[in-house]
């Protein structure tokens, strides 16, 4: 049956059950933004305490290997989420390939400022970065109807502009600041959620 055939209140309904659907699949993104929004702080400090060494050949093999782990875990938490629920839903599979494709274009255009940094500045790639968090934040907020997340797209979008009003030398620390804010504090209030719901 197409969806012309429905009526006015079962395409209302059914619009329900997909926003329905989309949060009970967005509060698995919890544990992955635990760990993003914790590795991230981790790495800037690692970063600063190369710098004051002097250890600038270090600060790229530091971000591949944050990237490395971060992947791992998150990784390893989505193939025991599979495992438990043996079958996923199509908004759980878009939010995995959204995040997923962020992921990996953060990930190229950090490759990118490593290999070539005289063709990105520290504060373009911390703007880059921060967008498609910001743009990520926003298709889940269209897609859960969750007004929050909104806010912490706007946040981010914030961030990506706000790199390029303060020094450079605390661009990088403000980045960790926004990563911890915005991601590791509403991701545990997810991750806590799932817990208590789903085990």
């Amino acid at each position: 049956m197409g969806t012309q055939s429905l009526s006015p209140q079962e395409r209302l309904d059914m619009i329900e059950r997909l926003v329905q659907e989309a949060r009970r699949s967005f509060i698995y993104t919890g544990y992955p933004s635990v760990v993003w929004g914790t590795l991230v702080p981790v790495g800037v400090v690692l970063t600063y305490l190369l710098v004051g060494r002097a250890s600038y050949g270090l600060i790229g093999p530091l971000w591949l290997g944050v990237f490395v782990v971060g992947f791992m875990l998150v990784a390893r938490y989505y193939a025991l989420i599979r495992r438990r629920q043996k079958k996923s839903v199509l908004v759980e599979r878009m939010f995995g390939h959204l995040w997923l494709f962020i992921l990996g274009l953060c990930f190229c255009i950090g490759m990118f400022s490593w290999l070539f940094p005289a063709r990105l500045s520290l504060p373009q790639l911390l703007c880059c970065i921060s967008l498609l968090v910001a743009t990520g934040y926003w298709v889940s907020s269209v897609l859960t109807a969750y007004v929050l997340l909104k806010v912490v797209a706007g946040a981010w979008v914030v961030q990506a502009f706000m790199v390029f009003w303060i020094p450079s030398c605390w661009a990088s620390l403000s980045m960790g600041i926004w990563a911890f804010l915005f991601e590791a504090v509403p991701g545990l209030y997810l991750y806590v959620k799932e817990r208590k719901q789903f085990r």
